[in-house]
């Protein structure tokens, strides 16, 4: 009986340890994700906060003007929504 209880603890440990290096990879990949999303999210910024010769220069290098903020909007979108004209 003894011996049962110490195989099913061991088990559970290794499960445990498993499942804590599972969420760090998630996790570490969530912060990844997160940072690579940020970084693309300079256009549609620039659109909202009107700096026209920002956004002339990220499309000059071909900023993705497809691109999505959380809310499924695009910086046309947002410009739209301001009234920005130029």
């Amino acid at each position: 009986m003894r011996h049962m209880r110490n195989a099913h603890g061991s088990q559970k440990t290794k499960r445990q340890r498993l499942m804590q290096d599972e969420v760090q990879l998630f996790y570490q990949e969530s912060l990844k994700e997160q940072k690579s999303s940020t970084e693309n999210l300079n256009l549609v910024r620039a659109v909202y906060n009107g700096n026209n010769s920002v956004v002339k220069l990220l499309l000059e290098k071909e900023a993705d003007i497809a691109e999505k903020i959380d809310t499924r909007q695009t910086a046309l979108h947002i410009a739209a929504m301001k009234g920005t004209r130029n």
